[in-house]
């Protein structure tokens, strides 16, 4: 997953809650050496003032990994190009999904509110012109919790992954994703992967995984429906992360559509990183 990351999109609307996503992707992109763009699409009455972004400067500073009074050179000395994009329009999902549409990044991070929030992702209107940004890897964030990255320290809190796993689609890039990521973030730290399925112990879809100092892999077969036995195992193995391939050959959104995938990124208490696969 690193290896494909370069450009990291983030849309925010800039309230307290979405602090959570913004740390995500901001400290990814560090990880990367890579591009950040923070997107804010404006409307008439918002009001919202360049200054209103959130600053990864004064977060970076925060998390020690730049000088107190470091600016614009010593992002570029960590490798971090950020570019802040504003909007004018009264529809935002339009404006973020044709920036999407012309862009190409390669994992957009986005803030939910699950329930009731994630709704406004899955309508068709949304949904179809963003299909040309289908390769993208997509982070959700639930606004309910920190997530695996302390928006105070910057450290990361990855030390137990869950990959539910099927036949269709082959879960392979998610595995791959979430052991690139893992060495990314984790280095020589403790880190457990769970292999999870849905299924009979005969039936278990294989999936690689490096040889790692410190790395634990477990395989956990359950009967139950995929959605139901997922959320379980959040609980059961303390997950930090869920990491899920989802048919992307129909544009990203609607192969998330009424799937498993999209019922977990409801009702998760922890970040889903939804990996396409085309097939």
């Amino acid at each position: 997953m690193p290896s494909e990351i370069q450009h990291v999109f983030h849309p925010s609307d800039f309230t307290r809650g979405s602090e959570a996503a913004f740390c995500h992707a901001l400290r990814i992109a560090v990880a990367v050496k890579g591009r950040l763009e923070i997107f804010h699409s404006r409307e008439t009455a918002d009001g919202t003032e360049w200054s209103d972004f959130p600053s990864a400067t004064e977060h970076l500073r925060n998390w020690g990994m730049i000088p107190r009074d470091g600016d614009h050179e010593a992002l570029a000395e960590l490798g971090l190009y950020i570019k802040k994009i504003q909007a004018d329009g009264s529809d935002p999902a339009s404006q973020i999904l044709n920036y999407l549409d012309k862009h190409q990044p390669d994992l957009i991070v986005l803030s939910t509110h699950q329930r009731k929030g994630l709704a406004r992702w899955m309508n068709r209107a949304v949904a179809e012109p963003i299909a040309q940004a289908s390769e993208a890897m997509s982070l959700f964030v639930p606004r309910s919790t920190r997530g695996f990255i302390s928006p105070e320290s910057g450290k990361p809190r990855l030390s137990s992954i869950l990959i539910p796993v099927d036949s269709h689609p082959a879960p392979q890039r998610a595995a791959d994703a979430a052991a690139s990521l893992a060495r990314l973030l984790c280095g020589d730290h403790p880190v457990s992967f769970t292999v999870l399925f849905a299924g009979e112990d005969d039936d278990l879809p294989r999936v690689n995984f490096p040889n790692r100092k410190n790395w634990q892999f477990i395989e956990h077969c359950t009967l139950g429906k995929p959605d139901e036995v997922i959320l379980d195992a959040v609980e059961e193995f303390d997950a930090d992360l869920i990491v899920m391939a989802t048919r992307g050959h129909k544009g990203f959104l609607d192969g998330l559509r009424g799937s498993t995938t999209e019922r977990v990124i409801r009702s998760a208490p922890c970040p889903v990183l939804a990996i396409p696969v085309f097939q």
